[in-house]
């Protein structure tokens, strides 16, 4: 369920009744889906006790599911935007860029709370003197830990995930619908439904003298308000 946005309050004279304004409620389907991955351990490895290959099998299945779903969250973002992207201004991604893409949501109504950076985002902010070096910025910790801080009260986050055989594409590629950064209301944007959460289970196939695991999620994301997010122009 989701409400209104950008609702306002009555003057209301002295004596008078204070009147009553419910918000309009509107109903969103979200699909379920199921995802899941099966990696096979020899009986072999076991018994020789290669627990580090059994280990590198069942981190790389939690990897896939994981990339699954972040992927399936960013396709859905990408293929519901509300707001004109932003094109930066020079000739990659800066901070100046971050402040135009912020108001375009507030526009809107929303506060947005959240930067989504590809690699070669994060590459081109930490190129930025404005955010670097400390006489801008108010201190080093970027310049000495390459990790970006809270920014123009923007979270970042970067994600390396592709958007695998879409129309809509998360990468570093000067081109159009090719993106590598988005700024969002977190809160407002998306919903993600967690029907049933990574669950594993063992099995033994005797004849093969193989042991698996079934590594399964169910879920469904959707866009609630599609201009609560600016996405930006990769360049």
């Amino acid at each position: 369920m989701k409400g209104e946005t950008g609702s306002y309050a009555e003057d209301v004279a002295e004596g008078s009744k204070v009147p009553i304004d419910t918000q309009v409620y509107t109903k969103t389907d979200i699909t379920i889906k199921k995802i899941g991955t099966r990696p096979l351990v020899t009986n072999e490895l076991i018994e020789d006790s290669l627990f580090d290959i059994v280990q590198l099998e069942l981190a790389k299945a939690g990897a896939r599911m994981e990339n699954k779903l972040n992927r399936d969250i960013l396709v859905e973002l990408c293929s519901d935007q509300g707001v004109t992207e932003t094109d930066p201004a020079n000739s990659h991604l800066e901070v100046s860029d971050l402040a135009t893409s912020r108001a375009a949501i507030e526009a809107y109504n929303y506060i947005p709370d959240t930067l989504i950076l590809h690699p070669s985002a994060e590459g081109y902010l930490l190129q930025d003197s404005n955010l670097v070096y400390a006489s801008y910025a108010g201190n080093n910790s970027t310049l000495t830990t390459g990790k970006i801080p809270k920014i123009l009260g923007l979270t970042p986050h970067t994600m390396s995930v592709t958007t695998g055989s879409t129309s809509y594409y998360w990468d570093g590629t000067d081109s159009s619908t090719h993106w590598n950064a988005l700024v969002m209301d977190a809160k407002a944007t998306a919903y993600l439904a967690m029907r049933r959460d990574l669950t594993v289970e063992e099995y033994d196939d005797p004849i093969h003298d193989i042991m698996g695991i079934a590594c399964t999620m169910r879920y469904g994301t959707e866009v609630i308000r599609n201009t609560a997010q600016n996405f930006i122009l990769a360049k």
